[in-house]
């Protein structure tokens, strides 16, 4: 319509029509069952693809009050208490739940320091078998100098070194 300026014609409207030859018909009905079988083909494609995406999910409800971990994402500068990702731990708490905000978005108690968003969607979030336990790494979120962006971690004590 954008292109022309006009409605164009689809086969679904040209159905409406009196046709009068026998080969317009006969187009127009064949036109229709391509059009059926490419809307079953979609939709059975959609259908897969649901298959497929939901085998992955599992379905997550928290309650306000249940102590949850934070799940760390890779590219976070914020959150990471290491220089690699690979030794970085993949958790970090359990905080507190105070708030459901929406059906996949929960609102968490983080340490008043914390540079983070409060808010988090539900896929990030893994429920804490006891009240308060922490996972003994890291449990606070602003671990990393502010000026500088470097962590501030240091270690307790050299156990061996050696040289090449």
């Amino acid at each position: 319509m954008l292109m022309y300026g006009f409605e164009p014609r689809s086969p679904i409207a040209v159905e409406t029509w009196t046709i009068k030859f026998q080969k317009v018909a006969d187009f127009l009905h064949d036109m229709q069952e391509m059009l059926r079988i490419a809307r079953e083909n979609v939709q059975s494609a959609q259908d897969r693809d649901r298959h497929y995406a939901n085998m992955k999910r599992s379905p997550r409800d928290f309650q306000v009050g249940d102590w949850v971990y934070l799940k760390i994402l890779k590219d976070s500068s914020v959150m990471r208490t290491g220089k690699h990702y690979k030794l970085s731990p993949r958790y970090r708490g359990s905080f507190k739940i105070l708030k459901k905000i929406g059906s996949l978005a929960y609102q968490l108690e983080l340490p008043k320091k914390s540079q983070v968003h409060l808010v988090f969607h539900v896929s990030r979030l893994k429920k804490s078998l006891r009240e308060g336990e922490h996972l003994g790494y890291g449990d606070q979120l602003d671990l990393l100098d502010e000026s500088s962006g470097v962590s501030r971690l240091e270690p307790e004590k050299i156990l061996d070194t050696r040289t090449k």
